[in-house]
C-alpha cells in the first residue's frame, strides 16, 4: 500500500485504469451527485459515470482521480472521508 499525507492527490499512475463501482446508500449518492454535477469544471475535466439502482460507477481511471481531486477540493469532511475509502481500495493510504 502506497502512503501519502492525508488529502493528498494520488498520480494518476496510481490509480487503476478500470470501471470503479461504488454502492450507495442515500447520504452518498448526494455526494457523489454532487461532485458528479459539477459537469466540466476549471480543470477542463468531467466524471464519467453510469448509474444502476444505488451503484455508480466511475468508468476510468481519469474520471476517477478528477473525482478524487474534487473531493479533496471540497472540504467537506462527509465527502473527504468518501475520498479516503476510494484511495484505501485502491491501495493508497493516506497518513
Amino acid at each position: 500500500m502506497k502512503s501519502m499525507n492525508y488529502g493528498t492527490l494520488p498520480d494518476l499512475a496510481d490509480i487503476p485504469n478500470e470501471p470503479y463501482p461504488i454502492g450507495c446508500n442515500q447520504p452518498t449518492l448526494d455526494i457523489v451527485a454532487a461532485i458528479v454535477n459539477q459537469g466540466i469544471d476549471s480543470h477542463l475535466e468531467a466524471v464519467i459515470t453510469e448509474r444502476e439502482g444505488n451503484t455508480i460507477t466511475i468508468k476510468d481511471a481519469k474520471s476517477l482521480h478528477t473525482f478524487i481531486r474534487r473531493c479533496i477540493e471540497s472540504d467537506d469532511d462527509d465527502t473527504l472521508c468518501l475520498a479516503q475509502d476510494i484511495c484505501q481500495t485502491i491501495d493508497i493510504e493516506w497518513v
